[in-house]
Order: structure tokens, then C-alpha cells, then sequence
């Protein structure tokens, strides 16, 4: 692009601008907003009111000059608290008054055992943990107004989905917002028509082209494809939602990588459960082990050293025997984690009691991640190939010694519904202290995930979960 050649055709339509960025001595005003669609050796160039304008990178970009201050300004406001749930290009990102907001830089919170994604801009289609993928568009050069704009020639605001973009003596917006194109009805009016064909943009507004809200990050999550759009599930509101394509590329074209296990062949899908019961491999004679699986009295923390100990959701007797708190999983990585599950296997339980398994998960938005998992249970609710992981929060399905165990309301289940346990990270907030960390690693590296599909092969057990549950095979 020949930013000067530009600059003359548009010259008559410029204004001067009383604002302090780089392009007001060259006679452009300053972007009122911060999209910039051209860079170079001067500065970042914006184009408003079908004029070039340059991007006030101090408004924009605060953090480049002010590591402490707010960046997602004006888009999203700043966190008062400082719990990553996610993070890109942008920054970390945290979820507060069921709102996105950006993390203050000096105050983002660094746990000893990394759970956040970190990212940076890559255009590969198989990434590491560190890279993001972004769309891909064939450069094409445009008639002033016109701009290129993520893989087309428009100028001005996107329009929402049926809106007015062109016509004889139009001279308003022909950008379309994500989803739509620009279509001729007649001489006088084009309206932005759905076309899942067009190119990907960021979305704007509130609801998507068929009018439902956008699916939030990190819920890239595709349920189901109607007539070429990807929808979502939006677990808090109980209703569907419209796949940002642009904010959901990366994560659901992403391969996560690379893979420190091997990766199974064997296809299987995961769950999610804790019931605090006592496992079932802790009673004595499941397996040839060295001792059965470590179980704990009502604190959780107390270990029993009497493996015929009835367990607290036996019904026929007053059991004291409960799932120790330390069997839950955690991130070492951004692809790996370790972990705790019941699975119903060919051979039963003489042959997975305690065994190790590497699985790989196979779906958006975590295809490549990798959590190496002991089994410690099984259960009649439990499928063939399932391996239902132990995550606090998961949902106590069958049975439940949680409600007892923690002294919650009667009837509550736990925490959450029975099956699924709860919807969202702050209700992690208040669980006991020493299940908050499990409980929001479903949020922070299984990103949400709903159930997804896995590969698994058996690998040697680790020696960090086997000093967990004192448990090895023979």
C-alpha cells in the first residue's frame, strides 16, 4: 500500500485535529478509537469518517508506557481482584460481575504451577502452548475509500446483520459485520445478508447474526453447525450462543503441543465427578498392589489406615471412610496436568485399580492437551472407555458424602447439579479452601470443556501420583 498516494486522494477530506499522537504533525487528526488497519514507520493508522487518522498509542496501548495500568480500556473495564482465566495477545484477562475484565499487569496473580494460557501471535496451524493462530487473509488492493479490512475492501463501522451498506448515492458504512456480505437488492439498496462464506471479522455488538449473544471466552465450544454457523452453549444463561469466529480461531483451530506422553489410539470420551466417597479401589483385594488407594477420614486429611473401613455412602452401616482432598487434579503445563478418575475398562478392576493412563483430548478448544490420570474408582454410572475425572465440582452423581462431609444444606448436592456440578469459576469461591484449586482447573485448563472426546493409552503410573494415593501396581 502506497500510504502517501492514499494521503493525496483523501486530502481534501482531512480536518486537523487538536490532539497529541504522531500523525497531527503530518496533518491527521488522532483515531477516536484504537482499530488500526495499516502500520508503519511512523506509527499505527486508523481510518474514521472516510478519513486516514492515526492511532494514539498512548490511549490505545497504556500498558506499553505504564506496565500497571489498565489496558483493556475502553472495550472491557479493569479487575479489581487479579485471577487469570485467560489470557492473549492483549493481556490476562479475568471474569468478574459475570463480565470480562483486564488484569492490572502488577498485580496478576502467578501460581508456583503454571494453569493460564500464555499466548503470542503465530499464523501456524499447529501450535505450541505459547503460539495463537489467527485467520488468514489474501491481501487485495482497494479503491479509496475502501480499505482492506480482514479480507475484504470496505470502509467505516461494521453493519449489523440486514443493515444498509451500499446503493446508488450511498455514502455511509459498507463494512458487514462477521457472518454477513454486502448484497445488492436493487439499484438503490445492499443490504449485509448472512453468507457463512465471508470473511472472518471480530465481532462487534452485543448478539451475532441470528440475534443471540455471542459465546464469551474462553467457550468455543461448537455444539452444533445450522446452515454453515457454528453455535455454542452458554451454561450460565441456559441457552445457545453464536461462535465468535475471529475470537474462537485460535482455539479451535489450535493443536495443543507438544505432547510429553504418548498419544493413544484407543478412542474414549471423559467426565466429571466428586462424590467424596471412598474410592473403590481403597478396599483391600481389588488389585494385585502394593497397598490400596489412600483413603481419608471426614477432614479429608486424615488418613485411614484400615482399608475395611466402611465408606460414608454406604447406606447400611455408619461409614467413616471419605475420598482424601489431595486426589484432585492440577496443571503442571499449559498442555499437561495430572489427576485422579474412575473408568471402566475391559478386565475390571483387577486390571485398572490404580493403573495409569495418558489421555489426549481430540475436540476444541483443547485438541492436544494431555492430563495423565491414576484411576482410583469405577462406578455402575460409569460407560465403557469413560474415564469420569475427579474434579471438585464435577458433580457427585450416585452418590454424595460431600454434602455431609462439608456441612453444606441438605439436599444441595454438593455443590452444583448432580450431574455436571457447577457452571462458572466464582463458584469455586466458595468451596472449602483446599478444593478451590481443583475445582477451577476444570475452568483454567480444561477451558470449560464440556465432556470432550480423548484418545488414551496406559503409561507407566508417575511417581507424583503415586506418593498421592500410596498405590502401585505390581
Amino acid at each position: 500500500m502506497n500510504k502517501l498516494t492514499i494521503f493525496t486522494i483523501l486530502s481534501a477530506l482531512v480536518t486537523m485535529a487538536k490532539a497529541d499522537c504522531f500523525s497531527t504533525s503530518m496533518g491527521y487528526p488522532c483515531c477516536s478509537g484504537c482499530e488500526d488497519i495499516y502500520e508503519d514507520d511512523d506509527g499505527k493508522w486508523g481510518v474514521e469518517n472516510d478519513d486516514w487518522c492515526g492511532i494514539d498509542e498512548a490511549k490505545c496501548n497504556p500498558s506499553s508506557n505504564n506496565d500497571a495500568s489498565c489496558w483493556s480500556l475502553p472495550d472491557y473495564p479493569c479487575c479489581e481482584g487479579d485471577t487469570v482465566i485467560y489470557s492473549d495477545e492483549s493481556g490476562d484477562w479475568g471474569v468478574e460481575n459475570d463480565e470480562w475484565c483486564g488484569i492490572v499487569k502488577s498485580s496478576a496473580t502467578t501460581s508456583k504451577e503454571p494453569t493460564k494460557t500464555t499466548t503470542k501471535k503465530s499464523t501456524s496451524t499447529s501450535s505450541s502452548s505459547t503460539e495463537v493462530l489467527y485467520p488468514q487473509y489474501e491481501e487485495m488492493e482497494c479503491t479509496p475509500p475502501d480499505v482492506f479490512s480482514y479480507g475484504q475492501c470496505c470502509h467505516g463501522e461494521d453493519i449489523e446483520a440486514y443493515g444498509k451498506c451500499g446503493g446508488k448515492d450511498w455514502t455511509g458504512s459498507t463494512c458487514c459485520m462477521v457472518g454477513t456480505s454486502c448484497k445488492e437488492v436493487n439499484e438503490w439498496v445492499s443490504l449485509c445478508e448472512p453468507d457463512p462464506t465471508a470473511p472472518i471479522r471480530p465481532a462487534v455488538g452485543p448478539v451475532g447474526v441470528h440475534g443471540k449473544p455471542w459465546c464469551k471466552l474462553p467457550n468455543c465450544v461448537v455444539t452444533e453447525n445450522q446452515m454453515g454457523y457454528n453455535w455454542g452453549y452458554d451454561v450460565v444463561n441456559d441457552e445457545g450462543c453464536e461462535i465468535p469466529e475471529y475470537e474462537c480461531y485460535d482455539l479451535i483451530n489450535k493443536t495443543w503441543g507438544p505432547q510429553e506422553y504418548p498419544v493413544g489410539t484407543e478412542k474414549g470420551v471423559t467426565t466429571r465427578y466428586y462424590d467424596c466417597c471412598k474410592p473403590s479401589c481403597s478396599w483391600p483385594g481389588k488389585a494385585d498392589v502394593t497397598q490400596p488407594v489412600r483413603q481419608c477420614a471426614m477432614d479429608g486429611k486424615t488418613l485411614l489406615t484400615d482399608f475395611s473401613s466402611p465408606s460414608a455412602c454406604q447406606t447400611d452401616v455408619e461409614g467413616i471412610s471419605h475420598m482424601c482432598e489431595d486426589q484432585q487434579p492440577w496443571a503442571v503445563s499449559d498442555v499437561l496436568s495430572y489427576g485422579f478418575a474412575a473408568a471402566a475398562l475391559p478386565g475390571g478392576e483387577s486390571v485398572s485399580c490404580c493403573a495409569c493412563y495418558a489421555i489426549t483430548f481430540s475436540e476444541p478448544p483443547i485438541r492436544g492437551k494431555q492430563i495423565v490420570v491414576q484411576v482410583t474408582n469405577t462406578g455402575a454410572d460409569v460407560g465403557s472407555n469413560q474415564f469420569d475425572l475427579q474434579i471438585p465440582g464435577g458433580g457427585v452423581g450416585i452418590f454424595d458424602a460431600c454434602t455431609n462431609m462439608y456441612g453444606l444444606p441438605s439436599g444441595s448436592n454438593g455443590w452444583g447439579k448432580k450431574y455436571g456440578g457447577i457452571d462458572k469459576i466464582e463458584d469455586c469461591d466458595s468451596f472449602p479452601e483446599a478444593l478451590q484449586a481443583g475445582c477451577r482447573w476444570r475452568f483454567e485448563f480444561l477451558l470449560g470443556a464440556d465432556n470432550p472426546k480423548m484418545t488414551f493409552v496406559e503409561v507407566e503410573c508417575p511417581k507424583v501420583l503415586t506418593d498421592i494415593t500410596g498405590c502401585i501396581r505390581n
